[in-house]
């Protein structure tokens, strides 16, 4: 019975639009999930100390090599999971706390306050992303809860812009204006009409979003501006690894890189389902 159930949600999510992105993309955040879960399991050995040679090749014992420390670069890639969606997960669902509700009041009020707030939301969309975010860590400091701020506030103009014109689409449409007529307050149609509306677009972004901060906080990491060392982390692995590539020490820049593409890859497939399977106009095709 258990069998058949998988089988069938099996069919339904391959059968619909944008079902081959949905199932790959699933399968490979499955793999992260898994080494979030399980990562003490699965790591062989602990990520912040030496256990072997500086510079070990990957071989049977060291499977994708050591660093430069002598720490098993396998293990930090595992562990590095947990910092990575930590951080990206946390950074995103801040910026839907703020942006959403903001998007919906600005969209469905209007006036002087609307106007005020997209002209303050417009000025930090305009700003370029990774630099504002350069800006905001150097200003808190290193940290998982300073760097999520530092991203979630390059996203707050995201969900506001897109939730804000959604808001104003679905307010004109009838219903809205029968719930109104009925005398249904501006909460309930809030909450009962729009916002019902606006979960699907609001899904997309989310996935989209955490593969953005993703490469965002490995970015900074990079910079030095990320969670601080002896942290096992990816984008400060790729930052001390390519100080050796010159020494052929490939491994230590690879694996860390390979991990960032996959996870981004894994949530890109995941919006790209979404959106080809909750876009009306892709639907029609």
């Amino acid at each position: 019975m258990e069998f058949r159930a998988l089988h069938s949600l099996f069919r339904k999510i391959v059968k619909g639009h944008g079902g081959i992105a949905l199932l790959i993309g699933g399968l490979i955040l499955l793999v992260f999930i898994v080494f979030f879960i399980f990562a003490p399991f699965i790591a062989p050995y602990d990520p912040i100390k030496p256990v072997g040679p500086s510079f070990s090749p990957p071989t049977t014992k060291f499977i994708m090599g050591t660093d430069n420390f002598g720490r098993d670069v396998f293990s930090r890639v595992i562990w590095g999971t947990r910092i990575a969606l930590t951080v990206a997960i946390f950074a995103t669902l801040l910026a839907a706390f703020i942006g959403i509700p903001l998007g919906l009041f600005s969209g469905y009020r209007g006036g002087l306050f609307d106007r005020v707030l997209t002209m303050i939301m417009d000025s930090i969309y305009s700003f370029p992303g990774l630099i504002l975010a350069i800006a905001i860590a150097a200003m808190l400091g290193p940290g998982i809860i300073n760097i999520s701020v530092s991203i979630a506030t390059i996203y707050v103009p995201t969900y506001f812009r897109v939730v804000r014109n959604q808001v104003n689409s679905i307010k004109a449409e009838l219903y809205v204006e029968a719930a109104r007529a009925l005398g249904a307050t501006d909460g309930v149609i809030l909450r009962k009409y729009i916002f019902r509306g606006v979960v699907p677009t609001i899904l997309v972004i989310l996935s989209m979003n955490i593969a953005d901060a993703i490469l965002t906080e490995a970015g900074l990491s990079f910079l030095g501006l990320g969670i601080p060392p002896p942290t096992p982390d990816w984008g400060f692995d790729l930052s001390n690894g390519q100080r050796f590539l010159l020494q052929n020490s490939w491994w230590m820049v690879f694996y860390p890189g390979l991990m960032i593409v996959l996870i981004t890859l894994g949530f890109s497939l995941l919006g790209e389902g979404l959106q080809e399977r909750f876009n009306p106009k892709l639907k029609e095709r």
